[in-house]
């Protein structure tokens, strides 16, 4: 057998989990792109992922979406819920879909983390990390979650 046929057959063979069918195992895992806030109605997003489905992978899975803005990262993360990144969202997943792929959403919480610095919260309120501990972190100038 040639070096490296076991991980080509790996990547030719169906795989299902679920209800979720794929025609191989070749998957784009999770990475925070800054596309996902991007004021264009999603159009970077939904290339970068169809791109990648285009170039063969089966499943793409997003960059980590903020399940409640207390939970960013920071400005450049999206937030599940908010009109505007389930608008980027679903533009990416039609992309996604007409291309043959499949896409997950990584649901995302930044927790202590959280670079909340001069961001706000839809009432206009400073926002604030949330964390299940009170313990400061160095690169958020010692605010406490």
């Amino acid at each position: 057998m040639a070096p490296g046929s076991d991980l080509l057959a790996l990547t030719q063979t169906p795989w299902s989990l679920g209800s979720l069918r794929l025609p191989h195992r070749v998957v784009l895992g999770s990475m925070h792109t800054g596309l996902e806030v991007r004021d264009d109605g999603g159009a970077a997003l939904a290339r970068f992922y169809q791109e990648r489905v285009e170039g063969g992978a089966a499943l793409v899975i997003t960059g980590g979406l903020a399940v409640n803005s207390e939970g960013r990262g920071g400005a450049d993360y999206a937030v599940l819920g908010d009109p505007a990144a389930d608008t980027r969202f679903a533009r990416a997943a039609a992309a996604v879909h007409e291309a043959g792929g499949a896409l997950s959403a990584q649901l995302f919480h930044a927790g202590r983390y959280a670079l909340t610095s001069g961001l706000t919260r839809r009432d206009g309120a400073d926002e604030y990390a949330v964390a299940p501990s009170a313990v400061p972190w160095r690169a958020a100038r010692g605010r406490c979650p």
